[in-house]
């Protein structure tokens, strides 16, 4: 079953993104990350040093950079190596990288660690670690079998052990983490990459955790009116309602059209929250998290757009933006 759609065919890299008009935008982003992160770069190593630092003075700066770049340098990679698939330069250095995260002692960052510098926990789920999860789950199918057979392999351990066990180990308690019941961006982000590493990597275990994750949605709807309005402001209504739509995407498929959570009214509404906040030029309503200016994340907008032709309006891609400083890969 292919769960990624047409990028999972790889002529869809080689004679579309690689030379269409339209993804130029794109393709430039990826080259620039090239030059700037890759080229002739190394992968750091995440520092103890670095790490605890959250912990004694607050400071989360020195690891985080760290651990983002490496995931800048995942995201741009996996990229690269599809678009050319006659450079060997791309494959290797991604599978350089990916060793290096699957090395990582926790995919979890030190702000969200629950209990810091008492006790290891490279297990918990947070927005990260299972972001983390949900990429190198991605670029396991896209990749295939390019990947060498210990990354491959790889993989597959870190994403068993520190997302499918682990999830299914506390599942069943939602007072397990606090995101489960939330009614927030968390709950969207975990339960959507959870869910979604799932039908990726271990399919025959999806029906056993789907009802768990499809609460947690419920939770997450929760926080919206019925009117669609986020009271997160624009800035984390993408990257929320970002995640429940790859689930819910991909759930769609994976059902083979017997779920789909598009046709739910709210879900509409809520798909035109953008929108309704936009003022004029580059201005947007500005509230919580929010900034100022309108920003919207390129292939959210137009999935939404092929879903609700006849309501969601797709703005100048000139306002638009495809990767963030985290590297968030769906």
């Amino acid at each position: 079953m292919n769960l990624l759609g047409k990028g999972n065919n790889p002529s869809f890299w080689r004679d579309e993104v690689r030379v269409k008009d339209c993804y130029k935008k794109f393709r430039d982003e990826q080259h620039k990350n090239w030059q700037e992160r890759c080229e002739g770069a190394t992968v750091p190593a995440a520092k103890y040093s670095a790490y605890k630092l959250f912990g004694i003075t607050g400071d989360r700066g020195q690891f985080e950079t760290t651990y983002f770049n490496k995931r800048v340098q995942l995201q741009t990679a996996t990229f690269m190596a599809l678009m050319y698939p006659e450079e060997p330069k791309y494959l290797d250095f991604l599978m350089d990288v990916i060793f290096a995260v699957c090395d990582e002692y926790s995919w979890v960052l030190p702000a969200h660690q629950r209990e810091l510098l008492v006790k290891s926990d490279r297990r918990q789920l947070d927005l990260f670690s299972t972001e983390t999860g949900f990429t190198l789950a991605q670029i396991y199918t896209l990749l295939g079998e390019r990947l060498e057979p210990l990354i491959r392999s790889r993989i597959e351990a870190e994403i068993d052990d520190r997302i499918i066990t682990s999830y299914m180990e506390v599942m069943e308690n939602p007072k397990s983490y606090w995101w489960m019941t939330g009614t927030l961006n968390w709950a969207a982000v975990c339960a959507g990459s959870i869910g979604c590493t799932f039908m990726l990597m271990r399919p025959e275990l999806f029906d056993k955790v789907r009802p768990y994750v499809d609460k947690t949605m419920d939770f997450y709807l929760k926080g919206f009116g019925d009117d669609g309005f986020c009271e997160e402001g624009t800035g984390y209504w993408d990257y929320g309602f970002g995640f429940f739509c790859a689930y819910a995407q991909m759930l769609y498929i994976f059902t083979e059209g017997k779920s789909d959570s598009f046709k739910d009214e709210k879900i509409k509404n809520i798909a035109t929250f953008l929108q309704k906040m936009y003022l004029s030029g580059k201005c947007s309503v500005s509230f919580s998290d929010s900034g100022r200016t309108l920003s919207y994340r390129l292939g959210l907008l137009h999935l939404l757009k092929g879903k609700y032709p006849d309501d969601v309006k797709v703005y100048s891609p000139e306002y638009s933006f495809i990767g963030d400083s985290c590297a968030r890969f769906h």
